[in-house]
C-alpha cells in the first residue's frame, strides 16, 4: 500500500484517553500501555483505504506511538503491541572491535 503522506503530532495522555474511548468504546490510558510520559509523538502514515481483512479499512501499524528512542507502540484493530529495539550479539561484538 503506497503512502500518500506522513503526519506527526504530540498526543497528551488526556487526548489519547479521549480518542481511544471514541474508537474502542472503552477509554484506554497511556499508563495502561506502560507509557509513563504525559505525552508521546504519534506518527500516522496516510494511505488510501484498503480492504485488508474484509471488516475494516485499517491497516495494522499505520499509526505508531514513539515512546522513547528504543520503543514504539503500534495498534491493530484495538490491540496494542510494543516493539523494543535491541542490539544483536553479533552487533555488539563488531562494535566492541571498532568495526
Amino acid at each position: 500500500m503506497p503512502l500518500t503522506g506522513i503526519v506527526t503530532r504530540t498526543v497528551t495522555a488526556d487526548t489519547f484517553t479521549q480518542e481511544t474511548g471514541h474508537a474502542l468504546g472503552t477509554p484506554l490510558s497511556l499508563s495502561e500501555l506502560n507509557i509513563t510520559s504525559p505525552r508521546v509523538l504519534e506518527v500516522d502514515m496516510q494511505h488510501d483505504d484498503a480492504d485488508v481483512t474484509g471488516s475494516t479499512t485499517e491497516i495494522p501499524g499505520d499509526s505508531v506511538l514513539l515512546v522513547d528512542r528504543n520503543t514504539i507502540v503500534v495498534s491493530a484493530c484495538g490491540t496494542y503491541f510494543e516493539a523494543t529495539r535491541a542490539a544483536s550479539p553479533a552487533r555488539l561484538v563488531r562494535s566492541s572491535q571498532g568495526q
